[in-house]
């Protein structure tokens, strides 16, 4: 069994490192999106609040009119969380961030899309979106999460035994 050296250390820390930082600035160019949702994915509970911002990424010389669409079949109204009010982006604020609420109504998965006027990228209904998990209470998904970790480190821990096995055999 070929032990690694530094040399091979050091250029895996040095690739990780890397990625890491390739990854980490993608969502200050906000990957071309015209509006960027901080955080993309939150768990809300029915009959509760939670919040996201949205942020208008480029500067534009007019103002945006946004208004929401949910679902796949970007239908203008839910039943899975309080329908959010259209919004304006006045022109020049590409650093203005407006909160939103997100009120739970009923358990499920919701995406929600924009609409802009005028349209700011081709592209926009596909990639900039907001998943929301609506969930019965916030203690069952908190013990449900727990116990899906507790499982995935159980499984991982699974394999060491076979490995020590077999390392002690090579020898």
């Amino acid at each position: 069994m070929k032990l690694i050296n530094s040399e091979e250390i050091f250029v895996l820390i040095f690739s990780f490192i890397i990625i890491l930082h390739v990854a980490g600035s993608e969502k200050i160019v906000a990957n071309n999106h015209a509006l960027l949702f901080d955080p993309a994915s939150l768990t809300v509970a029915v009959d509760y609040n939670t919040s996201t911002t949205i942020q208008l990424v480029s500067e534009q010389d007019e103002s945006v009119h946004v208004s929401f669409v949910y679902g796949e079949d970007q239908s203008h109204s839910t039943d899975y969380i309080k329908p959010l009010e259209s919004i304006n982006f006045p022109r020049h604020s590409s650093h203005l961030q407006i909160v939103l609420q997100i009120t739970g109504l009923r358990p499920g998965h919701l995406i929600v899309g924009c609409n802009a006027s005028p349209i700011l990228n081709s592209s926009l209904t596909e990639q900039d979106f907001l998943r929301i998990n609506i969930a019965r209470s916030t203690k069952l998904d908190r013990i449900i999460n727990t116990i899906g970790w507790l499982s995935f480190i159980a499984w991982s821990c699974s394999f060491y035994p076979q490995i020590f096995l077999n390392f002690r055999r090579q020898r």
